[in-house]
């Protein structure tokens, strides 16, 4: 998606909403993941000691939550639109996580 519109925005966000509202009871059936956020997410973080205490302080103010269906990597490119149909793709990462991670992250990679 090159070009993205107030309207694709809203479309997004509501797919992504939809996505977090999957009950966990529903898709227990699948092996879902579950990951330590910070051995997932930043698997060297322990060799650089001054990150990783600021990483823990920072995880445990925003008390991570691990009960949610999450994508693992939302960003705009792995969004497929056709004919104002909109599909995720690239699950690899998909794992049980905090809801707030998909849009944290969507918002990082927009910003660098």
């Amino acid at each position: 998606m090159d070009q993205i519109t107030e309207e694709q925005i809203q479309n997004i966000a509501s797919l992504l909403s939809t996505i977090h509202k999957i009950p966990v009871s529903e898709i227990d059936h699948i092996s879902i993941p579950k990951y330590d956020f910070i051995n997932y997410f930043f698997p060297d973080i322990k060799m650089h000691t001054d990150l990783y205490e600021s990483l823990t302080q920072l995880i445990t103010r925003a008390e991570i939550k691990q009960d949610q269906f999450i994508h693992g990597d939302f960003h705009l490119e792995n969004i497929v639109e056709h004919h104002g149909m909109y599909s995720i793709i690239d699950w690899t990462n998909g794992q049980l996580g905090d809801k707030r991670y998909n849009f944290a992250w969507a918002l990082t990679l927009l910003k660098i």
